[in-house]
């Protein structure tokens, strides 16, 4: 991606998924998709730090390159809202992006029980101020239209 982008792909965002029949479409089992994403996020993180060996019980490689390697290397921010994404985010990830829907409490209990874990949530505008209060980094801000974007942006922009 950093090769398509020109270095401007700052973060891989992933989700395990919530829905069956997403995963019953594609042939692939529901149950487990948390490990396997797990060690796929190991992967990942395996194959940008230029590393030659895996040795998982899903995967396993030996003497093997992946180039290019990516400059500078992506964050990967976990999604979800589950107390299982908030753990792969801090064990595995660079930072967590709750769920549409998250609300500022959620996220506010998420900051005082982790303060170094960084999160930008998927949220509505009229809730940016509180998530920033809660101590997110920022937000993704989903608009009904776009009036509702442009006010959105003389309130903060001016």
């Amino acid at each position: 991606m950093q090769e398509l982008s020109g270095g401007r792909f700052h973060a891989l965002r992933i989700g395990m998924g919530w829905h069956p029949d997403e995963y019953e479409a594609m042939g692939v089992p529901f149950e487990g998709r948390g490990r396997r994403g797990d060690e796929t996020l190991r992967l990942v993180r395996a194959l940008s730090n230029g590393e030659h060996d895996f040795d998982r019980p899903l995967c396993s490689f030996r003497d093997m390159t992946a180039d290019p390697q990516p400059k500078p290397i992506p964050g990967i921010w976990v999604g979800g809202s589950s107390e299982r994404a908030i753990r792969r985010a801090r064990e595995l990830g660079d930072g967590w992006h709750p769920s549409r829907g998250s609300e500022v409490d959620h996220v506010r209990s998420v900051t005082e029980r982790f303060p170094d874990l960084r999160i930008v949530p998927r949220t509505r505008p009229e809730l940016v101020d509180g998530m920033l209060d809660a101590e997110a980094e920022g937000a993704v801000v989903t608009f009904a239209d776009e009036a509702a974007m442009r006010d959105f942006a003389r309130r903060y922009l001016g």
